[in-house]
């Protein structure tokens, strides 16, 4: 069908119409948008104009403010300062005031602690002086003290050079010597115990000891002490070794004197040796020091060194023996009275069991009593009370006496050596009952 053209037209108009209208509108709208933006850029540059006026406001305001606050602040620190100061001021002079008043208290403390010391200090510087003058006295009187020992040693050295008296400072120290060791009723030193060799040459020991059995020991006690004496007042040590030298050789030439005299072959039962007694350890010290082989010399001599602490030793040791002997000879005097007591104690026990064996007997004859009362007498008593006849004393019982005989069993006895017996210088078991 074929549509007209009017018809066909009417479609394209409305449509450009259409267009056109929305063009408009279109255009409108950008206007007004642009008007909008437009007013929008006069309100924000009057808003920002009008808060940058009100900003210059604000600061010119702040800056009054600060102003005045740091002036009102000035003020008020001012104010502070001069407060604080004055109460600074006062709090520091209450503080001096309180620091004075704690450093007086304190001074007067320290003096009341300072002034016993002082007191003290000068107590101490009087005793110091009076001390200090009296260590001067006593020094001067050690110092003569000194000088009187310098003299008496000068003495007793030149003393002891002479034979008789250094003979008599031996036999001293030797008795000393008896008595430590406890030896002086087995020592005979106050006669000397003489005695002559086969040649008539006469033996005069200083002491001789007695050894349990009847031996004899000899002591010589002659030692020359030049020597040692010498070495002591030597100048140099060249003089002092050579005296000591001379000493050792004298105290070897004193052992062969005293070895030639053979005292064991003058004393009946001696033993075969004879003590050579120097009165001191430093002698032997000094004597050894230059001749080591003094000993060997001596022992091949038949002689023995002893100085006061190994005499000592040596006597004691025959004083054990002699005590060990006094208990042997006591053995059989001891052993007598043993038996005696023994025979004694047995008639005493004798007697004993008679008086046992009697009082058995009467307790028996006291039991049939008591039994005949009890049997015979009491009944008879006891029909009394019933039949009131009785008085006014109870009647008592008699009761029979028990006897329990006991046997007296001896200890046992304790297992104890047999005690010793000496016969013919030999110690022997002493046979009990012998």
């Amino acid at each position: 069908m074929r549509v007209p053209y009017n018809a066909r037209v009417e479609p394209l108009s409305i449509a450009l119409l259409v267009v056109a209208a929305v063009a408009c509108l279109a255009a409108y709208l950008g206007w007004r948008r642009a008007m909008l933006a437009a007013a929008e850029v006069r309100d924000e540059r009057g808003r920002r104009e009008l808060a940058e006026a009100r900003l210059s406001d604000s600061e010119r305001g702040e800056q009054r403010s600060r102003e005045a606050f740091e002036a009102l602040a000035a003020r008020a620190l001012h104010a502070q300062g001069e407060q604080f100061l004055a109460l600074a001021e006062q709090r520091l002079n209450a503080q001096q005031v309180r620091a004075e008043a704690s450093i007086r208290k304190e001074r007067d403390d320290v003096d009341a602690l300072v002034k016993p010391i002082g007191e003290a200090l000068a107590k101490t510087r009087e005793e110091l002086s009076r001390l200090e003058k009296a260590r001067e006295g006593a020094y001067q009187g050690l110092t003569r003290q000194v000088a009187d020992f310098q003299m008496q040693a000068t003495k007793l050295a030149d003393a002891l050079r002479r034979p008789n008296v250094r003979g008599r400072y031996g036999e001293v120290q030797l008795q000393r010597v008896v008595e430590l060791a406890g030896m002086r009723d087995w020592c005979d030193f106050s006669t000397q115990a003489n005695t002559r060799s086969s040649e008539g040459q006469l033996l005069k020991p200083d002491l001789v000891v007695k050894l349990p059995n009847g031996r004899l020991l000899a002591v010589d006690a002659k030692c020359s002490l030049d020597g040692y004496l010498d070495a002591l007042e030597a100048p140099d040590p060249a003089a002092r070794d050579a005296a000591f030298a001379r000493f050792a050789e004298n105290v070897v030439e004193q052992v062969t004197r005293l070895s030639s005299r053979q005292y064991w072959a003058n004393f009946p039962q001696s033993p075969e040796l004879v003590v050579m007694f120097v009165p001191g350890d430093q002698f032997i010290d000094a004597a050894l020091q230059y001749k080591p082989e003094l000993v060997d010399i001596a022992a091949q001599k038949n002689i023995v060194l002893a100085s006061p602490a190994t005499l000592i030793g040596l006597l004691r040791a025959v004083a054990l023996g002699w005590r060990e002997r006094t208990v042997s000879d006591s053995a059989a005097e001891l052993l007598k009275y043993g038996q005696q007591l023994h025979e004694r104690s047995a008639k005493v026990l004798e007697y004993a069991s008679k008086v046992g064996e009697h009082l058995r007997r009467s307790v028996d004859s006291y039991n049939e009593f008591a039994t005949s009362i009890d049997a015979r007498l009491m009944p008879t008593l006891r029909r009394f009370e019933e039949l009131g006849a009785k008085s006014a004393k109870a009647l008592a019982n008699v009761e029979q006496v028990e006897l329990l005989p006991k046997r007296i069993e001896s200890a046992s006895d304790e297992l104890t050596p047999a005690p010793r017996r000496v016969s013919e210088g030999r110690d022997e078991p002493a046979e009990l009952g012998s």
